[in-house]
């Protein structure tokens, strides 16, 4: 892949975007909420393994998930005063301890206090990725990008996980992280040091307070919906009699259409504007919510009853 394919040199981006960088920004961000992205595998494993309740898995996925959300807060210090390099050594190293710490432990509240690290870890590594595609030159693509490396990442492991757990239990999924962690900190070197925004990039970032309120607002409620459906998904499927081998590879078989999705918007030429695949994104979205929500009433609608005595 060439460095033309993530950039269209006419905007005057602070950060080239060759293909070492890419591949660091696609790696690390799928990755680092990995966790997340399997989570109906691991979330059935932990009730079956562990006896965990619905509130405590909902609880220990809610840690996972806020602790990479606060990693904004010292992100907001660290990302113009220290060098990016050795911010994502740190987040890298710590990441790959809390992983492997979390694979040796069998105690509910240890365990929440080592995904929090974890997460927070992973969540600076997101910070830093984040930041390095939204200063090239194509954003968009690099973004696309981005959200297919995890979406792959995610259908690899509901496939593979079943089986694994099957053998070794829920550490399979923290020691498989660590050493994927491992053997890619080489990529670290990808990042640059810092970034300094142009004028031209800091007009473009001017807008009003509420603007942004309302869009924080919109993804922060997207995403605590989309987890608390995503999360427990495999216990429903469990529920309908599917076994936890079947269940993965149906949920893998539905993250290929989001990879065509992701993929498709990667290769859109940058020279098309507006916002029409966004409508047909969210049209989709709430087309297949329409779809489930039908299928859940016409199963309800078909089971048996049970007499009134």
């Amino acid at each position: 892949m060439s460095s033309d394919s993530v950039s269209v040199p006419s905007t005057g981006a602070a950060i080239p975007c060759p293909p070492r960088l890419l591949t660091a920004i696609i790696i690390f961000a799928a990755i680092a909420p990995g966790i997340l992205m399997t989570a109906p595998a691991i979330a059935a494993q932990l009730a079956g393994q562990w006896q965990l309740t619905p509130a405590q898995i909902g609880h220990l996925f809610s840690t996972e998930l806020g602790a990479m959300s606060l990693a904004t807060l010292p992100a907001w210090w660290w990302i113009s005063r220290v060098n990016w390099r050795r911010v994502a050594a740190l987040a890298a190293a710590v990441f790959i301890a809390g992983n492997l710490a979390s694979a040796l432990i069998s105690d509910f509240t240890l365990l929440l206090g080592l995904r929090f690290i974890a997460s927070m870890a992973g969540g600076t590594l997101m910070i830093l990725c984040i930041t390095c595609a939204g200063g090239t030159a194509n954003p968009s693509r690099v973004y696309a990008f981005w959200v297919l490396g995890q979406l792959v990442l995610g259908a690899v492991g509901l496939l593979v996980l079943p089986p694994l757990f099957a053998h070794f239990g829920l550490m399979a999924v923290y020691l498989i992280l660590a050493a994927i962690m491992l053997c890619c900190l080489p990529l670290i070197r990808a990042f640059p040091a810092g970034f300094h925004p142009t004028h031209a990039a800091l007009r473009s970032a001017a807008s009003p307070l509420f603007r942004k309120a309302f869009a924080v607002l919109a993804v922060l409620s997207f995403y605590i919906s989309l987890s608390a459906v995503w999360t427990f998904i495999g216990s429903i499927a469990a529920a309908a009699g599917l076994s936890p081998v079947n269940s993965g590879q149906v949920l893998a078989a539905a993250t290929l259409f989001g990879i065509v999705g992701a993929g498709g918007a990667a290769f859109i030429s940058a020279r098309r504007r507006g916002n029409g695949l966004i409508w047909l994104g969210y049209g989709l979205l709430i087309g297949a919510l329409g779809c489930t929500l039908l299928s859940l009433l016409l199963i309800l609608l078909a089971s048996p009853r049970t007499p009134r005595h």
